[in-house]
């Protein structure tokens, strides 16, 4: 798993090609800025919101449960069960 900068343990960076560096960077600064963002939250709470989470539930139980995204996922989505 990786750190909070991105690197994975002691030797371990992104692995990306150098020349796309700069925009991973821009790209991590913009979503860290509308995570924070309550307006951003607000525009994903459309009124269609909660049956596009529902599909999405309905679909997590496709993927392999041992994945930890997968597993983080569905608490997010309230499968804890899966």
């Amino acid at each position: 798993m990786a750190d909070a900068s991105g690197r994975f343990g002691p030797y371990g960076g992104r692995y990306v090609p150098e020349t796309l560096m700069h925009a991973l960077e821009e790209l991590a600064g913009v979503y860290d800025a509308a995570r924070a963002d309550p307006r951003f939250w607000t525009e994903l709470d459309f009124p269609e919101a909660p049956a596009v989470r529902e599909q999405l539930k309905d679909r997590l139980l496709t993927l392999p449960q041992s994945d930890p995204m997968v597993r983080m996922a569905c608490e997010r989505l309230g499968r804890a069960d899966r």
